[in-house]
């Protein structure tokens, strides 16, 4: 089972990407979070770092959750 539950999957409705600087070496550190999430919709944003925490980019999405109709 899953966080958002058995038999549910995610369908994003909206995405954001805003670039803040160009990507030039590596590392790169990827942290995402949920930020709200109700019975239908979930936030998410992320954000792509590197190792001395320069923020290359900066995203935000809306999800809705889905569930499989009973047949």
């Amino acid at each position: 089972m899953n966080e958002r539950g058995r038999g549910e999957f995610l369908s994003t409705s909206s995405i954001t990407v805003n670039f803040l600087a160009p990507l030039t070496e590596g590392p790169v550190l990827g942290k995402g979070a949920v930020t709200r999430k109700g019975r239908s919709t979930v936030f998410l944003e992320a954000a792509p770092r590197s190792s001395a925490d320069t923020e290359y980019a900066r995203s935000s999405s809306v999800g809705a959750i889905r569930r499989p109709t009973p047949k």
